[in-house]
């Protein structure tokens, strides 16, 4: 019986010692977030970004139909002018949703995501240019240009290929695909030269002017970019991104900056 006795308290003694370390911990202490970054997923971001416009792609059509069949036009080029160059800096906040699909093999994830923004980008600028230039006409023409014009971008949509690497919790990536958004934009130009009366050789004076709008128009263009994901919970993960769109009908590019949750179904 006394040896029996010493057993029992030996195990006794021995399941305390397990029973302590399970409540300290050693056992039950949590490991890294893994996650299977296959199938669809889905969130919300918020975004800011800095744009920059090339406004002499919007003069240059109204200075041609102004000049259209004219000496001034053919031999000065004037509708190449660059009356209105960049600008940029222009700044906007915004925010917007995502929603994505993965496949993963080993480390490699290669996916497709579609990405909208709601902004309140807006540019404007204006300029004036005058060169003097004798014509085969015999006539030294004193040709002014000033123009106005301003761009709006509301609602941007990307759709894009993606492709990372999984490294630990966290997955980097890069983007590329097409970009649309809901824009709107207006221009105004202007086009004089005096009248060379009285001082000769010089034309008759004239004076053009011709302003074209749209609102609420389809932009388009191209969208790339990367990022990277960080799982924070086995279905759960944050992202923080760059891309970079440009719209080719309207000349302007966005830099763009989010960051947002999203989780995996």
């Amino acid at each position: 019986m006394r040896v029996f006795g010493l057993a029992v308290a030996g195990i006794l003694l021995a399941q305390g010692a397990q029973a302590q370390d399970f409540l300290r911990g050693s056992v039950i202490e949590p490991g890294p977030v893994s996650m299977n970054w296959s199938g669809v997923y889905g969130g919300g971001a918020l975004s800011y970004s800095i744009g920059s416009t090339n406004f002499n792609a919007q003069t240059k059509p109204l200075i041609a139909d102004i000049l259209r069949n004219s000496i001034v036009e053919s031999e000065m080029h004037v509708s190449d002018w660059p009356v209105i160059t960049n600008s940029s800096g222009a700044r906007s906040p915004g925010f917007g949703g995502f929603i994505g699909f993965n496949t993963q093999w080993d480390e490699i994830v290669l996916g497709v995501d579609v990405n909208y923004m709601r902004t309140n980008y807006a540019n404007d600028a204006a300029g004036s240019m005058t060169r003097f230039q004798t014509l085969s006409d015999n006539n030294l023409y004193d040709v002014t240009v000033t123009a106005a014009s301003h761009v709006e971008i509301h609602d941007v949509v990307t759709a894009r290929a993606r492709a990372g690497y999984v490294y630990g919790t966290f997955l980097p990536y890069v983007t590329g695909g097409v970009a649309l958004a809901r824009a709107s934009r207006a221009t105004t130009v202007l086009v004089t030269w005096p009248d060379g009366a009285g001082t000769p050789p010089a034309p008759p004076g004239f004076t053009g002017t011709e302003t074209s709008g749209r609102t609420n128009f389809l932009a388009y263009g191209y969208a790339v970019g990367g990022g990277i994901d960080m799982a924070l919970l086995p279905n759960v993960f944050a992202r923080a991104e760059y891309e970079y769109t440009f719209f080719s009908n309207i000349g302007t590019g966005l830099n763009s900056g989010r960051v947002g949750v999203a989780v995996r179904f």
